[in-house]
């Protein structure tokens, strides 16, 4: 029994170290203070994000790591009421998003963990018009988003879970493009090449591939890659410290 226990041991800690954690971090921007939450339950985070509510706090990125969920929350979001709700399917995501909708909520976030579909909601909030991209099909998803950043859309979140694609949109004047890339060297160079041209990076998303969405503008940017969640979190503190802000998070498999 315990030579069992060792193998399967083995086997997960062998599986966690085929993921590596990402963010991207930028200034100068309107964030001011951040902090980041995380748990293996989103059940016991959630006490603590209603209290950073009360503090003035606003959720800006979700995301779900191998056994741990992790919530960046950040002042000065213009964000002024939000909630969050779980759903196990999408046809369940779906409906929550029309409903909430109607009552004046819009979706910025959207994350996929333990078989949940955990979804952002801000009111009064900057957002508006806002829609949902959902399809299974990769290459009808990248043709839908590109389409739509022509159309006037902004991209607010894309994740790639249980054979989905879904990104959430908005309205917006901003200007936008959106690429794709097979690996972290395709992202790399992405980078590099958006950065000289005059872009800032505003999502990475990652679900065996890559999708990257830049905005126009120059800001200073760092894009930290760490294997260990401990070495993540000191690494964005260290550069909390030289004012830079969390704009995104992903997880990464090698």
């Amino acid at each position: 029994m315990l030579r069992l226990m060792i193998v399967l041991l083995a086997v997960v800690t062998w599986a966690w170290s085929g993921f590596f954690y990402t963010a991207v971090m930028q200034k100068p921007t309107p964030l001011r203070h951040q902090m980041i939450l995380s748990n293996a339950k989103f059940g016991n985070i959630l006490p603590k994000i209603k209290q950073a509510w009360k503090r003035g706090y606003a959720i800006t990125d979700i995301q779900h790591a191998p056994r741990k969920w992790m919530v960046v929350l950040s002042k000065h979001s213009g964000i002024k009421e939000q909630m969050v709700i779980q759903r196990r399917l999408m046809s369940e995501v779906l409906r929550a998003f029309d409903e909430y909708q109607s009552q004046g909520w819009h979706l910025s976030r959207i994350a996929n963990g333990v078989g949940y579909w955990t979804m952002v909601f801000d009111k009064h909030g900057r957002a508006h018009d806002v829609d949902v991209v959902v399809n299974r099909d990769k290459a009808w998803f990248e043709v839908r988003l590109r389409r739509m950043i022509k159309q006037g859309y902004a991209v607010r979140d894309i994740e790639g879970a249980e054979g989905y694609w879904v990104a959430v949109v908005e309205k917006s004047k901003t200007a936008q493009k959106i690429f794709a890339a097979s690996d972290r060297r395709g992202v790399e160079r992405l980078l590099q090449r958006l950065w000289k041209n005059g872009y800032h990076t505003r999502l990475l998303e990652s679900d065996d591939d890559w999708y990257t969405v830049f905005e126009r503008g120059k800001r200073r940017e760092k894009v930290i890659y760490a294997d260990r969640y401990g070495d993540f979190v000191r690494e964005i503190r260290a550069y909390w410290k030289q004012g830079y802000r969390i704009v995104d998070t992903a997880v990464a498999r090698r």
